[in-house]
């Protein structure tokens, strides 16, 4: 079986289609060997997820339900939304920059973590 480069691995929401996340609790992200853990910003929550090759794809994600305002709502909403479209992910040559890809947007990362 082939290593999973992102398991272990804990990354900050930088950018949504290009466009910089400005809020001041960012969105977080944890890989474990078969699960992701999140911080939406507000919310916790996570699921499964699977890699092959540079496929990803997440399963259903689950989430805490707080109200947590109209911005981090809409942030939310569309850092979730995107995710729930995800297809194929890509590391920078450095290793700190993860971009995940589908449905039309990207996901730009920081690595907070290995």
């Amino acid at each position: 079986m082939a290593q999973n480069t992102l398991e272990g691995s804990e990354w900050e929401l930088e950018a949504i289609g290009g466009k910089a996340v400005t809020a001041e609790k960012k969105p977080t992200f944890t890989f474990t060997p078969e699960r992701v853990n999140a911080f939406y910003s507000c919310n916790r929550g996570g699921g499964t997820y699977t890699v092959k090759g540079t496929a990803i794809k997440f399963g259903a994600l689950m989430s805490t339900k707080m109200a947590c305002g109209e911005a981090q709502d809409r942030l939310e909403t569309e850092f979730s939304l995107a995710l729930s479209k995800a297809l194929r992910y890509s590391l920078g040559s450095d290793g700190t920059t993860l971009r995940i890809l589908g449905g039309g947007k990207s996901l730009t990362f920081k690595r907070m973590s290995k």
